[in-house]
C-alpha cells in the first residue's frame, strides 16, 4: 500500500516529485455522478498499484488530484508511463502528470516545498494522456534504456520564475503536447473567470521580445510601402531598401504616369499573405531565434517532420494553390488541395483550419469539427478571428459548438485511440530491442499481455 504523510515522522529530503489531475472531472461529476465514482475509483485502485510496484509515496490528495514522490527518478517516471498505460484501458481515464525533481518538506501538518509548487505547475500544462518532466527530472532519465522524451523548449510556468526547459515523454501511446500548444493553453486558461482553487493558477508570462507573425502581417498589408513590417523583424537594411524603392516608384508614377507604385503594392500584398499561412514554427525559427527545440532521441516519422521543417518550407506554393481554391469557392478542390498539404507537412494548422472551413461550407458537421480540432492541438489560437469568421457560419449554429466553445475550444477532453499496429510489427523485420519493447507497450495497451508478463518479456529484451 502507498504510504501517507501521517505514517511519516517530520522530514527534509530531495526527491522526484509526481503530481496528477483527473481532466474534465468536474464536468463529469456534475453531468454523471455515478460515472465520476467509478472513474475516481477506478484511478485510485490503478494509482495504488503502481505506486506499490514503484515504491512512491503517496503523500496528498486533492478530490481527483494527487501529490506523490520517489526516492528514484527513473522509479517515478516509469511509474507516471504505466500510469497513463493502464488507465487508457477500458473506462478510460484522461489523466495529466507532471513531474520535477526538489526539495521537500513534510511533517504532521502537511508538506510543503518548492519543488511541489513546480511540479504542480507543470502538470497544469499537461494535455490528457501526456506525461511531462522538468530538465532537471529528465537529465536523470535520458539515459533511460526504453523511456523517450522530446524538448519542448523553454516555457513560462509562472511569472515570478524565469522560464524552465520541459520535455514531454513520448513513449508509444502517450500524448506529447507541442510549445505552441501549451502557450495556447495559457491564452485559455487567462480566459477563464478567476476562482479559488485548492492549487496555486499558473499566470502567463508574457512573451517579451517575441515578434508575432499576425502583426508582421498587418503592418505588411497596410503599411508595407514603408518597410516598417522589415523594421519591426529586424531586418534593417530590407526596410530601408523597401522605403527607398517605394519612393522612387512614387516619383515615377507621378512624374511619368507609370504606375509603378503598383507594382511596390503587389510585392508588400505577398509579404502579407506570407506571413499569414507561413507555419508558427517556421516563423519562430526564422524570425525568433532565441525559441530552440533539443532534438529527439526518437527515430521515424517524428524525425522526419521535424527535418523537414528545419529546412527550407516546401509547402508554400501548395498552401497558395489551395487558397486560391479556396477564395474562388471551389470547395470540393480546395479541399483536395489542402490535403495535399497535410501530406506534405501534417503539423500545418493553417491547412487543418481552411479545411474546417471548406467542410462548413459544404455542411459536413464532423468533418469540419475535426479539423477545427485539430487546428487548434497544433497552435491555431486566433479565437476572435475564428469566432468571426463567416466559412464557419454552419457549425457555428450548431449545439456541438456551443459545448466546444464552453469547453475552452476543445472537443469533450478523451485520450486518443490506441495506435493502429504498423508495418513494424510484421515479424519478417528484425526489430530494435527499443522497437521490440513498443511493441509489447502496443500488446500491453490492447490487453494482450498483463503487466507482469510486460516486465518479463522487457527484461529478456534488455538482457540478450
Amino acid at each position: 500500500m502507498t504510504e501517507t504523510v501521517t505514517d511519516m515522522a517530520s522530514k527534509r529530503q530531495l526527491a522526484a516529485i509526481m503530481c496528477t489531475d483527473i481532466a474534465g472531472f468536474s464536468r463529469i461529476m456534475q453531468t454523471d455522478p455515478k460515472l465520476a465514482d467509478e472513474i475516481r475509483q477506478r484511478h485510485l485502485d490503478v494509482f495504488n498499484r503502481m505506486h506499490e510496484k514503484f515504491n512512491g509515496k503517496l503523500m496528498q490528495r486533492f478530490g481527483d488530484s494527487t501529490l506523490s514522490i520517489f526516492s528514484s527518478a527513473a522509479e517515478a517516471v516509469e511509474c507516471a508511463y504505466y500510469l497513463q498505460t493502464e488507465l487508457r484501458k477500458s473506462p478510460e481515464i484522461p489523466v495529466k502528470i507532471g513531474l520535477h525533481t526538489g526539495e521537500i518538506i513534510y511533517d504532521e501538518a502537511g508538506v510543503y516545498g518548492e519543488g511541489i509548487n513546480v511540479a504542480s505547475k507543470v502538470e497544469h500544462l499537461a494535455e490528457p494522456g501526456s506525461v511531462l518532466l522538468t530538465g532537471k527530472i529528465y537529465d536523470d532519465i535520458k539515459n533511460h534504456p526504453w523511456l523517450l522524451g522530446t524538448s519542448l523548449g523553454q516555457q513560462s510556468i509562472d511569472e515570478q520564475r524565469h522560464p524552465i526547459e520541459l520535455y514531454a515523454l513520448t513513449n508509444r501511446g502517450l500524448n506529447a503536447p507541442s510549445p505552441r500548444i501549451l502557450r495556447a493553453s495559457r491564452v485559455l486558461e487567462d480566459r477563464k473567470p478567476q476562482v479559488e482553487r485548492s492549487k496555486e493558477p499558473i499566470a502567463e508570462e508574457p512573451e517579451v521580445g517575441l515578434k508575432r507573425k499576425q502583426t508582421a502581417a498587418i503592418l505588411a498589408f497596410l503599411l508595407g510601402f514603408s518597410g516598417i513590417h522589415r523594421f519591426y523583424l529586424g531586418q534593417r537594411f530590407r526596410g530601408f531598401l523597401y522605403a527607398f524603392a517605394s519612393f522612387v516608384a512614387l516619383m515615377m508614377t507621378i512624374e511619368e504616369g507609370f504606375p509603378a507604385i503598383a507594382i511596390m503594392g503587389m510585392v508588400t500584398l505577398v509579404d502579407a499573405i506570407l506571413f499569414a499561412v507561413m507555419p508558427q514554427v517556421d516563423f519562430d525559427r526564422k524570425y525568433n531565434k532565441t525559441i530552440q527545440s533539443t532534438p529527439t532521441r526518437r527515430k521515424g516519422i517524428r524525425s522526419r517532420i521535424q527535418a523537414r521543417t528545419q529546412s527550407k518550407n516546401p509547402v508554400f506554393s501548395k498552401l497558395k494553390r489551395a487558397l486560391k481554391k479556396y477564395e474562388a469557392r471551389k470547395f470540393e478542390e480546395a479541399i483536395n488541395r489542402f490535403d495535399d498539404v497535410l501530406d506534405e507537412d501534417p503539423s500545418n494548422y493553417a491547412a487543418h483550419y481552411y479545411l474546417a472551413c471548406c467542410f462548413s461550407e459544404l455542411k459536413k458537421e464532423s468533418d469540419a469539427f475535426f479539423h477545427l480540432d485539430k487546428a487548434i492541438d497544433l497552435g491555431f489560437d486566433d479565437f476572435d478571428r475564428m469566432e468571426r469568421d463567416k466559412a464557419l457560419r454552419f457549425i457555428k449554429s450548431r449545439d456541438q459548438f456551443k459545448q466546444f466553445r464552453r469547453n475552452k475550444y476543445q472537443l469533450t477532453p478523451t485520450l486518443p485511440p490506441p495506435m493502429a499496429p504498423d508495418i513494424l510489427s510484421n515479424d519478417i523485420l528484425e526489430l530494435s530491442p527499443l522497437e521490440k519493447i513498443e511493441e509489447l507497450g502496443e500488446r500491453l495497451e490492447r490487453g494482450e499481455l498483463s503487466l507482469n508478463e510486460f516486465e518479463l518479456e522487457k527484461r529478456k529484451i534488455l538482457n540478450r
